[in-house]
């Protein structure tokens, strides 16, 4: 029996405040949608993906003073979106997938404080977290032997104020969309692209036949779990403008859907939602060959609004407002 997409909604519409009052700093509204499909020939999906919020706020439920300026500003706020595609035998894909989300997101919640305060060390907190995810399926394979191949890709992006921090391992991929062109953001972690890295000018000796380019395409040498216990995780850091948008998918959609297309289908459709329907149905449509995963995030407007921690600091002392350096591709060990 054919199993039924799982879909996510997500929005995150900030609070609008008065430009140019002192303590406010611009942030991106996003609205968000995500989806999954075991696809036309797969036994199971052994896809995931999480879309989600971090806050960090107070509720007061009674009390005899006014709430008005303990709970003017509303609490700093962080959109997370992930994608996972899970390998290995019987269930062993399914499962690493479900723990490198799942134990992604428990780091998230429990480095709150840290990921909700612009600083040039987030790329780094958001690094220790795979790592995390990493160890602890490393952890599983080697305690229990018929899950010892496991292995899972793991794509994430955090959107925090105007920056979007991506962390990427394996051939899951984000793209940014943005005035009708769509770049990759990720690089493929697959053999046939480490060869291309290498010799860019060389056509690869596999390109005799499609089937020997297919696996090549196919082949991890990046990915949490599995049987290596080294770890590469690109980083990637982009500043957002309003209607951008961002897509973070399994290679099940990417291996069928080109970029002009993503574009065309994103960019026309109504909402985010019909979006991601349209691109599932696209890539089943194609050969539906593997699971099929989306997540796009759309961001809507630039909304005024404070960080807690910045209106802190900003009452404490007069500062200008805080900028991260651009920074591109990096690789950070996980040791």
């Amino acid at each position: 029996m054919r199993e039924e997409p799982t879909t996510v909604v997500y929005e995150n519409d900030c609070g609008r405040r008065k430009e140019g009052e002192k303590g406010y700093t611009a942030r991106m509204d996003i609205k968000a949608y995500g989806m999954t499909d075991i696809g036309k020939w797969r036994l199971e999906n052994q896809d995931q993906f999480l879309i989600g919020e971090l806050r960090d706020g107070m509720s007061i439920q009674l009390g005899s003073v006014s709430t008005d300026r303990i709970l003017r500003f509303p609490p700093a706020r962080g959109t997370f979106l992930i994608v996972a595609d899970g390998m290995g035998g019987h269930a062993g894909g399914r499962i690493a997938s479900a723990v490198a989300v799942e134990c992604f997101a428990r780091y998230l919640r429990w480095k709150a404080k840290e990921l909700l305060v612009p600083s040039t060390q987030l790329l780094d907190s958001l690094s220790e977290g795979v790592c995390y995810c990493h160890k602890a399926l490393r952890k599983m394979c080697n305690r229990y032997p018929d899950l010892r191949s496991m292995g899972t890709t793991l794509t994430a992006a955090y959107v925090l104020g105007k920056k979007a921090y991506i962390v990427h391992v394996g051939d899951s991929r984000c793209y940014l969309i943005r005035q009708g062109w769509a770049e990759q953001l990720t690089t493929d972690h697959t053999l046939a692209q480490l060869y291309t890295n290498a010799n860019p000018t060389e056509p690869p000796p596999w390109k005799s036949t499609k089937e020997q380019q297919n696996k090549m395409s196919h082949v991890l040498w990046n990915c949490l779990g599995g049987r290596e216990e080294n770890l590469q995780i690109e980083t990637i850091e982009r500043e957002l403008e309003p209607r951008d948008m961002l897509i973070l998918c399994s290679d099940g959609l990417s291996k069928y859907i080109d970029r002009e297309s993503m574009v065309a289908v994103a960019t026309q459709a109504p909402s985010v939602e019909t979006a991601c329907h349209k691109l599932v149905a696209a890539a089943n449509e194609a050969g539906g060959s593997d699971n099929v995963t989306v997540v796009l995030a759309e961001c809507i407007a630039m909304s005024d609004s404070p960080s807690m921690h910045q209106v802190v600091n900003q009452a404490t002392e007069e500062t200008a407002a805080f900028d991260l350096p651009p920074r591109q591709h990096e690789f950070v060990s996980c040791d």
